[in-house]
């Protein structure tokens, strides 16, 4: 038997019947795909979105935009401490300082140990703890610094 019909491509088909144009299941949004590019059921590559993510802070990996942190702990300039943004909007815990360094918006700076008054000294500089000198005063006329106090000078006289 004989199928009466038309040829369409190289096969044939009855007549009043056509070919069915490939309608896609699977879509970007079916899939949850944010960007990049994908093969879909009907063998048609699929870009979702525009392709790119729409922000700098982003990349697409795996058909998602994710966040790329902008922030991270340590720098060869500095030495990070504290909670930081990562710029995704999560926070960093950097840890903490080593003494006598203290946490201060993210950098960790030295806190001075000691000063004048907790020594008793009232001239002279001593040595802050963190390697700087502070300047304790000065002593007033007819008295010197002794080992950071001032002390008054006697000079005998003659008679």
């Amino acid at each position: 038997r004989r199928v009466r019909g038309n040829i369409v491509g190289q096969r044939s088909v009855p007549i009043g019947s056509c070919p069915t144009t490939c309608v896609p299941s699977v879509t970007c949004q079916s899939k949850g795909y944010d960007c990049g590019t994908f093969v879909n059921d009907c063998n048609r590559t699929v870009t979702c979105g525009s392709g790119t993510c729409p922000t700098l802070s982003s990349t697409c990996s795996s058909n998602k935009c994710v966040c790329v942190p902008s922030a991270s702990c340590g720098t060869s300039l500095t030495t990070q401490c504290g909670t930081i943004n990562n710029g995704c909007g999560s926070t960093l815990n950097c840890g903490s300082c080593t003494s006598p360094n203290v946490c201060s918006q993210g950098t960790c700076v030295c806190q001075p140990t000691t000063s004048c008054a907790l020594q008793n000294k009232n001239c002279g500089t001593i040595n802050d703890g963190c390697g700087n000198q502070v300047l304790c005063g000065s002593c007033a006329l007819g008295s010197s610094c002794v080992s950071g106090v001032c002390t008054v000078t006697c000079t005998p006289t003659r008679t």
